[in-house]
């Protein structure tokens, strides 16, 4: 009887593959729509609450089927980890390298999680055509509540806070940067994969994400979708039927871009003037020595940057360890710390710039294995490069990288982020069918 159950139908689909896959495709699905006002701050905590335990059972299961397998450049993860854990022991601030702060929750801790989920997707990562069809539900709802939240309609902020407190369109995920961090990872996905094999479902939900991405109103999400738009048109710049469908999208997306600017009387238009404008001051200090640009520019983040990078500087071989900006620099700087804090009352914690974050927090080989593990796989994936999976693979990785310069990791995203890291070093090093089968 017992060998019967053991080798039912049921039994063989619950094994531990089967659970370590459900609890990476609940990180990806549900995580981001958890907002529970039972802890503050709200919309940090509810993800905590679940990520932990999560990562926890993983580990355990992990543990017990014995088949991880790592890679250099899972072992660059593994180093990279080691360094921020060096950083956080000679921390002046142990709790918060190890925690994270207040509003963060990313310490030590969860950037442990994100190397678990990175070294667990890159060996089980596998989707079926039953789940490529529900993970392309989840950012299509989190799309129409985010332009819900454009026309001012908000019923999850009024649960979660009492009232709408930030007017803005931030979906469920807390914050205008990195919900459109979070729908510029499925639009690269979804419409790659328009381009390339078709689909009507696919070009009608990523039209609501591109509307959910404009109502964002995020410059660097708009530009990381322009700088995708164009590595995408330079791989189909030769092939006619893909072309047929970007010109498709092109009229379909530009009568979204007209129509909501409209309704906003100008706000997207002149959103994205002061991009362009930015540009070209960008490209004028580039080439002449006249024209310096200042530190408001790009919503201060010059005035952030050179902080973070004078951080780092200053203890280019070990920082305070991860999430520990704010108090190192109001320690350390604080009258040009509270020059910028103080008038305008924005106590940034992040640099904005993640490159520069793990380099001030963690020291220069925090940022050289960083860097090493993207370059690892996007030269995995661009070897591959004839596979069209493979080319949405790369357009995928290069967007989040380009958007990461201007934004910062948070515990909503980012585990998605390493998920899909796993992802791609996994379809190189096994074959594109050992992570996707539709």
């Amino acid at each position: 009887m017992g060998e019967k159950i053991k080798n039912s139908i049921l039994f063989k689909e619950i094994n531990n593959e089967a659970i370590i896959r459900g609890i990476l495709y609940f990180i990806i699905l549900v995580l981001p729509f958890i907002v529970l006002p039972v802890s503050k701050p709200v919309y940090t905590n509810s993800r905590s609450m679940f990520l932990y335990p999560a990562a926890i059972l993983l580990l355990i299961i992990v543990i017990k089927d014995k088949k991880i397998k790592l890679y250099k450049e899972s072992i660059l993860a593994v180093i990279f980890l080691f360094t921020l854990l060096i950083a956080a022991i000679f921390s002046d601030y142990k709790y918060e390298a190890f925690w994270g702060n207040y509003h963060r929750d990313e310490g030590f801790f969860t950037i442990a999680i994100y190397i678990l989920l990175f070294i667990v997707s890159s060996t089980y990562f596998k989707i079926n055509k039953t789940m490529w069809n529900i993970m392309l539900i989840a950012p299509t709802l989190m799309s129409i509540y985010g332009i819900m939240q454009f026309f001012g309609i908000d019923p999850i902020q009024k649960f979660a806070l009492g009232d709408i407190l930030m007017p803005t369109t931030m979906g469920t995920i807390g914050h205008r940067n990195f919900f459109s961090t979070y729908i510029l990872i499925f639009i690269a996905i979804y419409l790659s994969y328009y381009i390339f094999n078709g689909g009507k479902k696919y070009l009608f939900c990523t039209t609501l994400m591109f509307s959910a991405l404009l109502c964002s109103t995020t410059r660097s999400g708009w530009v990381a979708f322009g700088v995708m738009a164009l590595i995408g048109f330079i791989f189909i710049i030769r092939r006619k039927q893909c072309l047929n469908r970007a010109i498709i999208v092109f009229i379909l997306f530009t009568s979204i871009f007209l129509s909501l600017n409209y309704i906003s009387s100008g706000a997207i238009t002149n959103r994205a003037l002061m991009i362009i404008n930015e540009g070209k001051t960008v490209a004028t200090s580039v080439v002449s020595d006249d024209v310096e640009i200042e530190d408001s520019f790009g919503s201060s983040r010059i005035f952030i940057w050179k902080m973070a990078y004078n951080a780092f500087i200053d203890s280019p071989f070990l920082g305070q360890g991860p999430d520990t900006l704010r108090l190192r620099l109001m320690d350390d700087y604080y009258e040009k710390y509270m020059s910028y804090a103080g008038p305008t009352n924005d106590y940034f914690d992040k640099a904005h710039n993640e490159f520069l974050e793990y380099a001030a927090s963690g020291g220069i080989f925090t940022v050289i294995s960083y860097i090493s593990v993207l370059i690892l796989i996007l030269f995995g994936l661009f070897k591959n490069i004839k596979d069209d999976k493979f080319k949405i693979l790369f357009i995928v990785v290069f967007t989040y990288i380009i958007q990461s310069i201007f934004n910062i990791s948070v515990i909503i995203v980012a585990p998605i982020v390493w998920i899909l890291l796993g992802c791609a070093l996994k379809a190189y090093k096994k074959g594109i069918t050992s992570i996707i089968d539709i």
